[in-house]
Formats: structure tokens, C-alpha cells, sequence
């Protein structure tokens, strides 16, 4: 069946669980919680990511080694279409706290990395948490919004500008639309890590309007220099 979206869980593991061992013996553990205990065939996702960012492959009832396309175990109803992709950690956490407050660093760019290569196979898919189909905190954020606070550039689609009282604009038209989106993802970035380092604030601030002041340069800079010949 063909897979339309992605939903993330979480472990409900303190940060400590298993410290020491690895992932490998960690995806073991969940596995066992969910054959031995649950009765399932197989671990109910397809990746679990470790809370150093290493990104494990769980389900592969086919042994294929292509996870993606099993149907999982770990959002009733949503098996199907979705593919369960398990970050380990955010035990106590509630579906309104933020990214950072459970997960790590290393997760947040694994999780990121692990959505756009899926989308590079299977094209756009729609992300959700679990906690957006069941009466339950987890994964303990917000999808939706933690991942439009830093959206790949691969997702931000230029707008056509035409008609009205822009018509005839034409490149300048294109280049507007473009450093808007350039802007709108470099807030993003900003607004990412500043979470992980708030005390460094300005620095970002500053550090982020002498580049985007540089990339509209370097973008507008030629066409600027065209129209006024």
C-alpha cells in the first residue's frame, strides 16, 4: 500500500535508559516489549532513533531491508498509509511541551535527515504525532509545529507571480518570492536553534541578518545592476 505520511512516537524512556548500551540492544528491548508482551509479530516501527541521532531500522517482516513499506504496528487505525517512526526518550513529557525539552540535539537533526530522505522516495507526506490520533501525549511535542519552525528547502515551493499590478515584473518577480522563502527559512533556522541556546541569542540575531544581508546581495546585486543599464 502506498504510504501518504509519517507519524512520530516516542519510547517514553527517561533520558538515562539503557546509558551505556547501544542502540542496537535498545531497538531489542522495544522489540521485546512488543512480541513478547504484546503479542505482535514484529517491533510496531520502522525507524527508531537513538537519542546520539543514530537512526535504526526496526520492522522487516520481508527482511527486504526497505521498512518504509511494512505496515506497521503503532497507531490504531493509521497502520497502513503511515510509516511509525520512534524517537527513544520523553518519558513525562505532554503533547505541548517542546521539542527540546525531551529529545536531543542529535534526534532533532536525525528525525529532520530521516523525513527528507523518505520524501526523496516516496514523495511529500503528511506528519503527525501520535498524540494527534489517540488520547495520549506522545511523542510529547507537537509535529506540526516543531517541523514548520525549520521546514527543508525542498518544501518551500516558489510562488509564480502574474497578473495585476505585478505584471511585467518578471525575474524580479521570481527573485522577490525566492528571498522571501530564503528568509522565511533562515527564521527557522534561528528559531531552531535558539532552543538548544537561548543565552546565544543575539549572536544568532546578528550572525543571521549579516547573511541573509549577504545573500541579497549577491542575489539582487546583478539584477539591480541590469535594470539600471
Amino acid at each position: 500500500m502506498t504510504k501518504t505520511g509519517i507519524i512520530v512516537h516516542c519510547s517514553a524512556t527517561p533520558p538515562s535508559w539503557m546509558a551505556g548500551q547501544t542502540t542496537a540492544e535498545k531497538v531489542s528491548e522495544i522489540r521485546h516489549w512488543h512480541v513478547k508482551d504484546r503479542g505482535w509479530r514484529d517491533i510496531g516501527y520502522a525507524y527508531l532513533i537513538d537519542r546520539d541521532g543514530t537512526v535504526a531500522k526496526g520492522r522487516d517482516l520481508d527482511g527486504d531491508g526497505n521498512v518504509w513499506e511494512e505496515i506497521g504496528a503503532h497507531t490504531k487505525g493509521k497502520n497502513k498509509a503511515n510509516i511509525g517512526i520512534c524517537l527513544i526518550g520523553g518519558h513525562g513529557s505532554s503533547e505541548n511541551d517542546g521539542f527540546a525539552d525531551h529529545f536531543t540535539a542529535e534526534q532533532n537533526k536525525a528525525l529532520r535527515d530521516l523525513i527528507r530522505e523518505l520524501e526523496e522516495i516516496l514523495g511529500p507526506l503528511a506528519l503527525h504525532g501520535h498524540n494527534e490520533f489517540a488520547a495520549k501525549a506522545c511523542p510529547g511535542f507537537k509535529v506540526s509545529q516543531w517541523y514548520s519552525s525549520n521546514p527543508p528547502r525542498g518544501r518551500m515551493q516558489s510562488q509564480t507571480v502574474q497578473g495585476g499590478a505585478l505584471a511585467g515584473v518578471g525575474t524580479c518577480g521570481t527573485v522577490a518570492t525566492d528571498m522571501a522563502s530564503e528568509l522565511q527559512t533562515a527564521a527557522g533556522e534561528v528559531q531552531g536553534l535558539l532552543q538548544y541556546a537561548p543565552s546565544l541569542k543575539w549572536a544568532f540575531v546578528v550572525l543571521t541578518l549579516a547573511g541573509i544581508g549577504l545573500a541579497l546581495y549577491r542575489r539582487m546585486g546583478p539584477d539591480w545592476k541590469r535594470g539600471r543599464r
